[in-house]
């Protein structure tokens, strides 16, 4: 029986991103997980999810084949998209015109036409369709956004990204479309151009094959290492630095310059405390070894805004515009990478 509050979800996807997103919604009161989505062999680690979770009867298990029986069903409000990027704008739309509203992750689609068609139909159903940029909903990162407003720092100079990524299975990569800029760089991208206000007027970039892996990069057509700038309208830099490749951690830093101050977002450590002496010199802890541990709390932050926004309590933070121009600037940086121009947005 479903009462008036309670919102049903289906999941879409049972990955490491799929399996944050259930465990939240989950947690989160007033979700009610109805259908777990995944390919065949994956249903077996559904079913220990459910056992997990104690979902008994309450969530469902079926194929992206019968995706249809879910969308039919009116318990089903919301729907979780967390499968590999070439499936999402066929779940998007379907969802979509079936009266759900609809949570993806990044990125939404692997072209910025199919960027737009999404959103342009989650227009004409009237509902949400939210991306999850969820850097945008991180404490630290959100912080130095409300302090740059507010003008703790003055007028923003050069806003600074790095991002430098654990080594995966070379097959993860074989699914991560669009690649590293659109990939791995949408949530730098959105975060620098939610800082600086808008759509930079010139970006260019450079990617490189600079690894120990490299020859198994180029063998796939993908790059390890990137760096890009982007010039806005209002005089402030961007500067992304991004590598799918390091050997001492997963690093995550933020720097903004203003007029008046430079605000830095540190990495996490597992330990607060340095030790120091003469003959060792200093040692502290270790960086935190994984995105899910780094951004676990951004997580649950972007689901819970998700569900204000269709309970009608918020306006969502990730609007169509910002995310297309994410998009946009993504696939600028890309052409600017493989010709080593200097691109201009309209």
């Amino acid at each position: 029986m479903t009462t008036q509050a309670e919102v049903g979800a289906a999941l879409l996807g049972v990955g490491r991103i799929g399996q944050v997103h259930l465990r939240n919604l989950v947690e989160i009161s007033d979700f009610r997980v109805r259908w777990i989505v995944d390919i065949k062999e994956n249903h077996g680690k559904i079913e220990e999810l459910i056992r997990k979770y104690k979902l008994g009867d309450e969530a469902e298990i079926t194929t992206p084949e019968d995706l249809d029986k879910v969308m039919e069903d009116s318990r089903v409000r919301v729907v979780v998209i967390c499968t590999p990027t070439t499936y999402h704008e066929h779940a998007i739309i379907k969802a979509l015109k079936s009266g759900k509203h609809v949570f993806c992750e990044k990125p939404l689609a692997p072209t910025l036409e199919s960027v737009r068609t999404c959103y342009a139909e989650a227009n004409r159903q009237g509902k949400t369709l939210f991306c999850a940029v969820n850097r945008r909903f991180d404490p630290q990162l959100r912080q130095i956004r409300d302090e740059l407003l507010v003008g703790r720092y003055g007028r923003p100079r050069v806003i600074k990204m790095t991002s430098h990524d654990l080594s995966h299975p070379l097959e993860y990569y074989k699914y991560s479309t669009g690649g590293i800029f659109l990939d791995m760089g949408i949530h730098d991208i959105d975060y620098v151009c939610w800082l600086a206000g808008g759509k930079p007027n010139s970006v260019m970039a450079t990617a490189v094959r600079s690894s120990e892996k490299a020859k198994s990069y180029k063998s796939i057509g993908e790059f390890d290492s990137a760096s890009a700038i982007l010039t806005f309208p209002s005089g402030v830099i961007g500067q992304l630095d991004m590598s799918r490749e390091s050997g001492y951690g997963y690093s995550q830093t933020v720097e903004v310059l203003g007029t008046k101050m430079l605000a830095k977002s540190k990495n996490m450590m597992d330990t607060e405390v340095e030790c120091s002496c003469a003959d060792v010199g200093t040692n502290i802890g270790k960086m935190t070894d994984s995105f899910l541990t780094r951004y676990e709390k951004s997580f649950r932050l972007e689901m819970e805004h998700f569900l204000d926004v269709i309970q009608g309590k918020a306006v969502c933070d990730v609007t169509p515009e910002s995310y297309i121009i994410a998009s946009e600037v993504s696939e600028m940086l890309t052409t600017s990478a493989q010709t080593g121009q200097v691109i201009t947005l309209q």
